[in-house]
């Protein structure tokens, strides 16, 4: 018998992202194109946040190893984004975009490589793949869109 169950999507759930550091906070995925955040110390409640479409189906989503706030996703048809999760109760912030793919991001992780001691050579990168397309991908994540993916009410 399950111990909770959050049963409040529109479609198949597909990622589940626990925190790094925040051990009651996960993120969850799904077909509906919409990422939800979750307090787990909560049984079966309504999702702390729930973002507009992210623009395809959610099929991976991976929290930033050392930024708490950031979260990049894969969004199949959509592409990948990069979001800035404001508190854990939202808002979420588009802050990249990558729409490269010929067909479907599936898979979806952060690159990062510190600096050297002089501080050059320091890299945060997200890095993508498609099936279909039989190719990975490498891309810059520096914010270009700011516009925040509103809550439904």
């Amino acid at each position: 018998k399950p111990v909770t169950t959050y049963d409040q999507f529109d479609a198949g759930v597909t990622v589940i992202s626990p925190h790094p550091r925040t051990e009651n906070l996960i993120a969850v995925g799904s077909y509906d194109e919409t990422i939800r955040l979750y307090d787990v110390r909560y049984d079966g409640q309504k999702p702390l946040y729930k973002s507009n479409s992210l623009g395809g189906g959610i099929w991976r989503a991976t929290w930033h190893p050392s930024d708490d706030s950031r979260l990049i996703v894969a969004a199949m048809h959509g592409g990948c984004r990069v979001v800035k999760v404001e508190s854990p109760g939202g808002p979420f912030t588009v802050e990249a975009k990558f729409t490269k793919h010929e067909s479907m991001a599936y898979g979806v992780d952060w690159l990062v490589r510190m600096s050297d001691q002089k501080g050059a050579g320091a890299l945060t990168a997200g890095v993508s793949c498609s099936f279909y397309d039989r190719a990975t991908y490498v891309w810059h994540v520096d914010p270009v869109d700011h516009k925040p993916a509103e809550a439904e009410s």
